[in-house]
């Protein structure tokens, strides 16, 4: 009998890059925007100053993207590797 633990990895690591490489832009888009945000100074909210809370939670998302782009190249080599 097969360990299924050791041929589930690859596709976890795989579908788990892809999903968090499609959200992150997305995620990433929506916080440039601040839709949520309005400022006196300007008629647009992403002309609005970024907080620095905010700021962390972008750059910890953008670094995600280059991170999930690595899980979908892990997982796909693997896969391919084994066979699948």
């Amino acid at each position: 009998m097969p360990d299924t633990r050791v041929a589930l990895w690859p596709r976890l690591v795989f579908w788990t890059g892809l999903i968090l490489s499609i959200l992150t832009p997305v995620v990433l888009v929506v916080l440039f925007l601040q839709p949520w945000v309005s400022c006196a100074e300007d008629d647009s909210s992403a002309g609005c100053p970024v907080g620095p809370v905010q700021a962390a939670v972008q750059l910890g998302v953008a670094a995600l993207l280059p991170i999930s782009i690595a899980m979908v190249a892990v997982g796909a080599l693997a896969r391919q590797r084994r066979g699948r």
